[in-house]
């Protein structure tokens, strides 16, 4: 059994400049109330401080970023993919042909695909299981659910699945919006032991951060177009488009 959380490292491990997310309505993870007009502001990797508008001047030569309009929330967990693949059926074939290139090649893809969907760590689970991995934590004598898609495997795309599973928890199972976003990012960080450095937008936290356009709390299906993301600080997407000089590799 091979379990290990997956962070993206597409560019460099932190932005060193200060930036400052301002505008938008906060939904820190936490499960508490949303704040609107949200300031964050970012330094060296790092939250530094959130507040709001009224409460939170933006320090001078900070790069100002606007999320008005946007719900704003941690970066997205998902604690079963298997970057290896990338939603194709043919094994047979796939693992002999391409074998020289998962790790130069394919898995990389896997991962930027993941990142740009708002995915901005995720748990593989590539190696063969002999038993099966029962995630559950108890709390109140209630059990916590946890966001895995099983993303890579046939029709699975690592572009689509962790946003589609959102959705089903919310149309279908009838499980709140929030507790949901919380299943696909406080949870998994405390089920991982994380929880003082990643899963929510809070000082001191890794600055993976992302943001959508519309009430995430009233429509989950947002998710499915990311407008916003950012890993350690670093910008990946902004305004729905990819920031390509930051998904080079060094």
């Amino acid at each position: 059994m091979l379990l290990f959380v997956v962070t993206f490292a597409c560019a460099r491990l932190s932005a060193d400049g200060g930036k400052a997310l301002v505008g938008g309505t906060l939904i820190n993870g936490l499960g508490s109330t949303p704040i609107q007009n949200n300031v964050i502001l970012v330094r060296n990797g790092r939250i530094e401080k959130v507040g709001t508008i009224d409460t939170l001047q933006v320090p001078e030569g900070y790069e100002v970023i606007s999320t008005e309009a946007m719900s704003v929330l941690p970066g997205l967990w998902d604690m079963h993919v298997h970057l290896m693949i990338n939603g194709h059926s043919d094994y047979d074939y796939w693992d002999v042909a391409y074998a020289d290139k998962l790790a130069s090649e394919i898995m990389p893809a896997s991962a930027v695909q993941l990142l740009l969907a708002g995915v901005t760590t995720a748990r593989d689970l590539g190696a063969p299981l002999e038993d099966s991995l029962k995630v559950r934590d108890r709390i109140n004598a209630g059990v916590v659910l946890l966001v895995g898609t099983d993303n890579g495997i046939p029709m699975k795309f690592h572009c689509q699945s962790t946003w589609n599973e959102l959705d089903v928890w919310v149309r279908i199972m009838d499980i709140p919006a929030m507790e949901t976003i919380q299943s696909a990012t406080y949870w998994p960080s405390k089920f991982m032991g994380v929880e003082n450095d990643w899963g929510t937008i809070v000082a001191g936290r890794y600055a993976d951060i992302i943001a959508v356009k519309g009430d995430v709390l009233k429509y989950i299906n947002l998710l499915q177009d990311v407008d916003f993301v950012m890993k350690g600080g670093v910008v990946y997407k902004h305004d729905g488009q990819a920031v390509e000089e930051n998904l080079k590799t060094r």
